[in-house]
């Protein structure tokens, strides 16, 4: 954390490449002016001070995606929240108890931490990885729709058909002909 400053009478561009690539935050030449340096070794010290009091302000716990700030505890909570949901995507009990449990927690609790967190909803969530697992597979396997609807998760033929008809706006089938055309074109 100490800032390193090389003072050198040698030229040579890969002595100073060396230097900065061994950590060195400055490499100065022989002759050198005093002014320079007193003036380098003030900005590299209010640097390393704005680094550090940004480093320790609330502000540095967010971050800025798709135009909005998260703060990077509840990314963390998403991402563990669609681990578990991508690990047990087949599994039919997978529900909002389930979730809660495996994150050890109470379902009141949890329903509270997503409203803070996000939008939407522990039962949409899954049913969106579910339906994009689905789509997946309609078009990289030879599956028939029936192994599709088991192996992403579902438990009811009408229920996968109705929800995989209102986000794609297709049959499972008119996707999978739509779809593999296009994937076949880009594998080639």
């Amino acid at each position: 954390h100490i800032p390193v400053i090389l003072i050198s009478g040698k030229y040579e561009i890969d002595q100073q490449i060396e230097a900065l690539e061994a950590g060195a935050e400055l490499y100065i030449n022989k002759p050198f002016n005093t002014k320079y340096l007193r003036i380098s070794v003030q900005q590299i010290i209010e640097r390393k001070e704005k680094l550090k009091n940004y480093l320790s302000s609330p502000i540095s716990s967010y971050e800025k995606t798709e135009g909005k700030f998260t703060h990077t505890e509840h990314k963390k909570f998403m991402q563990s929240i669609l681990n578990i949901v991508n690990n047990n995507i087949t599994n039919k009990d997978l529900s909002t108890q389930f979730i809660a449990d495996q994150l050890g927690i109470g379902a009141r609790s949890l329903y509270r931490k997503m409203q803070e967190v996000s939008d939407e909803s522990l039962a949409n969530i899954i049913k969106e990885c579910r339906l994009h697992l689905a789509a997946d597979l309609l078009v990289r396997t030879k599956m028939t729709i029936d192994e599709v609807v088991y192996k992403s998760g579902f438990s009811n033929k009408v229920t996968f058909f109705k929800a995989f008809h209102n986000k794609y706006n297709c049959t499972p089938k008119e996707y999978r002909t739509q779809n593999t055309m296009i994937f076949d074109e880009n594998k080639n």
